[in-house]
């Protein structure tokens, strides 16, 4: 999991100490903003695998923060860390597909490293998944454009087997 950014945004500094020192080993890239408008920044000169969002800050609460990178970083997995108060707000969140997952205040120390690695094991498939989707459109181009000067080379025959004929060489 070496080498993916994670920026992490809540208000209270004594939790962003927390996640700190929880993620120190994992070997992430973190970044620590106190206000959604700061990550926003960051979003804009660093790349980003992972946010994790408070739900409850001044200014623009966790879900707009994360709606609103669902519009300009499309890609990127978000958690959000709520308190019960406001749980029918976030599992909408989760239901519109804004949010990977919602943690719930105070969390548990393993729960929340095990949650940071599955969403980004998830986020490296989609972008595996993605660059091989990539790669199949070249191949199939490829293959498009040499059935256009060699008609049937890409065709295969009903038993399987190919079929060379003396005229053929």
């Amino acid at each position: 999991m070496d080498g993916y950014s994670v920026l992490i945004v809540d208000d209270e500094p004594n939790v962003l100490n927390a996640l700190q020192r929880l993620f120190a080993g994992e070997g992430y890239r973190l970044f620590m903003v106190e206000i959604a408008e700061e990550g926003l920044k960051v979003l804009e000169r660093e790349h980003i695998d992972l946010i994790i969002s408070d739900q409850k800050m001044p200014g623009m609460n966790g879900i707009e923060f994360l709606e609103k990178t669902v519009e300009l970083y499309p890609d990127i997995i978000r958690i959000i860390i709520t308190g019960h108060a406001e749980l029918d707000d976030t599992i909408r969140a989760v239901n519109s597909g804004c949010i990977y997952k919602f943690i719930i205040k105070p969390w548990n120390n393993e729960d929340l490293k095990l949650t940071v690695r599955r969403a980004l094991e998830q986020y490296h498939l989609l972008i595996k998944n993605r660059d091989l989707t990539v790669e199949l459109k070249k191949r199939d181009k490829i293959l498009e454009d040499l059935e256009k000067h060699y008609p049937g080379i890409t065709q295969r025959p009903k038993n399987g087997v190919f079929e060379i004929k003396s005229e053929d060489y």
